[in-house]
């Protein structure tokens, strides 16, 4: 038998990576929840992300910037969360700055959905040594009217090292919105985009 070429070994080589499953799964294993059959049903576009819940007292939390990192994970996945200064108008003084409960009246301004943050931990204790944060979240994406319910829904709860992610930023700002972002765009990996209609000349 012929040794086989290098241009051959490399053909075999190549052939064999491709017939590899994805080691990625579509959805982080840490996180629970998904999708419910009305969410592709009413496929929303115009979001109202609510002010951030605390589920304890005294949770130490960079709210308006986790705000502001779940408008733009909905973003990534296609769907147009409205100007929080606008949804702020709405809602009573004081309430902007996170509340124990929703704060909110769903369908105010005549949104798709709203989203709703919950934190019920944000544990920063080795965050300055080692830019480690470990965070219990869940996010609840639901229609203002009853009859539609929850479209969708995530609970992470797990440790984020969050080094690489802020070592370049040049103050505690930058770096909680990296930290912010790096977070819910892991924790969004499961929202399904939305379906983007062509409108037809």
């Amino acid at each position: 038998m012929k040794p086989l070429s290098l241009a051959a070994l490399a053909a075999l080589a190549l052939a064999s990576c491709r017939n590899l499953p994805s080691a990625i799964p579509d959805v982080p294993p840490q996180v629970e929840g998904g999708a419910t059959a009305q969410l592709a049903r009413l496929n929303p576009n115009d979001i109202v992300v609510a002010p951030v819940e605390f589920a304890a007292e005294g949770l130490t939390v960079p709210g308006a910037i986790l705000r502001t990192a779940a408008a733009d994970a909905l973003v990534a996945h296609r769907y147009a969360p409205l100007s929080v200064e606008f949804v702020d108008g709405t809602l009573p003084p004081g309430a902007q700055a996170g509340v124990m409960e929703a704060s909110y009246r769903p369908g105010t301004l005549g949104e798709d959905a709203v989203l709703r943050t919950v934190v019920h931990q944000w544990d920063t204790s080795n965050w300055r040594s080692r830019r480690s944060l470990t965070v219990d979240l869940e996010f609840v994406m639901e229609s203002p009217s009853s009859a539609q319910g929850v479209l969708w829904t995530a609970r992470c709860t797990r440790r984020f090292d969050l080094s690489n992610e802020v070592r370049l930023e040049v103050n505690e700002q930058a770096r909680w919105k990296a930290a912010c972002d790096a977070v819910l765009a892991w924790t969004f990996s499961g929202l399904p985009d939305r379906e983007v209609q062509a409108f037809a000349d």
